[in-house]
């Protein structure tokens, strides 16, 4: 059952059948049927003419027969059971009733229920719900026209703002189900607020959906977090902003990076990109680059190494074996070895059955010698985090905030009337003094 504000979806399964009961603030219910007969039940519907049959035949078919009425009511018996059989094995079952419950309340209620506060109320939860139930395709045209309307009512504050940022996230999650980048989708949202396109209440409440109720995988989360991040700094946010945000915003920066420090070493690499140093070690990319242009080894190399700011994808067979090298601020890690002394030792030797490569106290056994150019790419990404990335990251301990923190703020921040301290108000929760 779903219901909420006086709107209500019941979907009840009995022995004939699905029945749907619709519930609508001031109009009288409706009960109506959806679909036919349950698999089961359609079997002893088809079956049961050959089952009286059989039964007639033990009645009426003479004894004096070659085939008595014995024979002939067990072969009809044994259609009536191969009958019930293949219907109830054959026909498709009802969906799930949950999803079908969410699927409907989407077309029967969602084009024609208006805009009305209690209205975005039931939307906004049914969207939050549809999250993780229902079918994207059968909702797919309320949803995107929910969500353009919704972002025009949103300029009116209060349950239209929810109503936008669950219209917006579930669309963007729907887009993700039907064969688009899912986290691509969801950092565009993002892009909007960092740019300033979109107020800090409806960020809030948009991250706060994607991290309590959107299902990401480690890798996809991953790589939200390493497009936020890089967003953010092509916006003029630096680490130093982050705390300041944290306060306001808590879910919006739960998107970027965990660690301090891991933040600073991609904000190191994210200053470098022009220069691009690590490119005398070999071919070499940020894993934000990576996130939106192959998300495939940016997971990967994620998965491997979750502070991973660096990439170097080896020759094919290594990469297979090993996956790919990964610079952090922990290290330099390859095939689950991680190295952090720019003097280890790293060497090919041939073997007769192929080569070995060691990597610190790491040797691997390989089927056919590797390149040398995964040996120089080892030594010389030691040297660039040694000496480049850590020297850079623990710079950024010194930066002070830009202020383009507080600008994004600025929706959030209300001036009292009889003192004139403003204050950033945030849902749930009492003001906080801005400068407190």
């Amino acid at each position: 059952r779903l219901a909420g504000e006086g709107y209500g979806v019941t979907v009840a399964d009995g022995p004939f059948g699905r029945r749907v009961t619709f519930d609508r603030p001031g109009a009288k219910r409706t009960v109506v049927r959806d679909g036919g007969l349950p698999p089961r039940t359609a079997g002893v519907a088809y079956a049961l003419p050959f089952a009286l049959a059989a039964i007639a035949a033990a009645l009426v078919v003479p004894t004096g027969l070659r085939f008595g009425p014995g024979w002939v009511s067990v072969w009809l018996a044994a259609v009536a059971g191969c009958v019930y059989g293949a219907t109830a094995a054959l026909r498709r079952k009802p969906p799930d009733a949950n999803g079908r419950a969410v699927d409907l309340a989407w077309s029967a209620f969602a084009p024609g229920i208006g805009r009305s506060p209690d209205a975005a109320r039931f939307l906004t939860r049914l969207g939050r719900t549809s999250l993780t139930a229902g079918e994207p395709g059968d909702r797919g045209k309320p949803v995107w026209e929910l969500a353009d309307h919704a972002a025009v009512l949103s300029q009116k504050g209060g349950p239209f703002v929810s109503l936008f940022s669950a219209a917006a996230v579930l669309r963007a999650v729907d887009a993700g189900k039907i064969g688009r980048d899912v986290v691509g989708e969801l950092h565009a949202l993002f892009v909007a607020f960092l740019r300033g396109e979109l107020s800090a209440p409806t960020a809030e409440h948009m991250a706060s959906l994607v991290t309590d109720d959107v299902a990401l995988t480690a890798g996809e989360r991953g790589r939200l977090t390493a497009l936020v991040a890089a967003s953010a700094f092509d916006a003029g946010l630096v680490p130093a902003d982050l705390p300041g945000l944290r306060r306001y915003v808590p879910h919006v920066v739960s998107l970027f990076p965990d660690d301090a420090d891991d933040l600073r070493a991609l904000y190191a690499v994210w200053r470098q990109k022009p220069s691009r140093p690590w490119d005398r070690a070999g071919e070499c990319e940020a894993i934000f680059t990576l996130a939106a242009r192959q998300p495939g080894v940016a997971a990967r190399a994620i998965k491997a190494d979750p502070g991973a700011v660096l990439v170097h994808v080896p020759e094919p067979f290594l990469y297979d074996l090993l996956g790919p090298v990964t610079v952090s601020r922990r290290g330099v890690r390859f095939g689950g070895a991680t190295v952090v002394d720019p003097r280890t030792e790293v060497a090919i030797v041939t073997t007769r059955d192929g080569g070995e490569l060691s990597f610190g106290k790491s040797v691997f056994t390989l089927a056919q010698r590797p390149d040398e150019a995964i040996e120089r790419a080892l030594r010389r990404l030691l040297v660039y985090r040694a000496e480049s990335l850590l020297p850079l990251a623990d710079a950024a301990k010194d930066d002070a905030p830009t202020g383009r923190g507080d600008a994004l703020l600025d929706s959030l921040a209300v001036a009292c009337p009889l003192c004139a301290t403003v204050s950033y108000v945030r849902s749930g929760q009492l003001g906080v003094p801005k400068f407190s």
